[in-house]
């Protein structure tokens, strides 16, 4: 687990007394400083992406072969977010990114004229019908690189049952 400048590891711990552990450093760490947007070109490395690369050489090697749980809106960069899943892939890790985001955020949900402000770089994007075929851009291809490197994608809306986004995210694939 990478928070800021300081890096830890949470070694795996089966039963509840390890998901306990799991959730509570969750709960105190916090990847970023600014992040990037989705709209710059791709390539720019946000938060998801930095704190996963920074995972993956973080511990010791059956640590980067381990579970690493992304959780974020992922409005940024595709290309190096792929990067750092396929980095992951190649390892032998299982990376799981769950989106959060709310109704307001999806392309069917947008109300036209909305001004929304991203709280990590202050950037102001104003909605309509050329930010709605952005997101669907971005999301479909957040879709195809999940797919490629064999990440699992699950979409966590606000308000939805916790219990159902993780038993989403942890099932066994089909």
């Amino acid at each position: 687990i990478v928070g800021g400048e300081r890096k830890r590891f949470v070694p795996a711990a089966p039963g509840r007394g390890g998901l306990v552990r799991a959730v509570g450093a969750l709960g105190v760490t916090r990847v970023g400083g600014l992040g990037s947007r989705a709209s710059d070109g791709g390539s720019a490395v946000g938060p998801l992406a930095s704190g996963l690369a920074g995972a993956l050489d973080a511990g010791d090697a059956g640590a980067r072969r381990g579970v690493f749980v992304l959780v974020g809106d992922a409005f940024e960069g595709v290309e190096a977010l792929g990067r750092a899943l396929a980095m992951a892939s190649a390892r032998g890790a299982t990376v799981v990114l769950v989106r959060t985001l709310t109704h307001k955020e999806l392309p069917d949900g947008l109300e036209e004229g909305v001004t929304f402000v991203d709280p990590e770089t202050g950037v102001r994007a104003r909605s309509g019908a050329k930010a709605s075929a952005s997101l669907r851009e971005h999301n479909a291809a957040l879709e195809r690189v999940a797919r490629r490197t064999g990440a699992r994608l699950v979409l966590a809306m606000t308000g939805d049952d916790p219990r159902a986004v993780l038993r989403e995210a942890f099932s066994p694939r089909a």
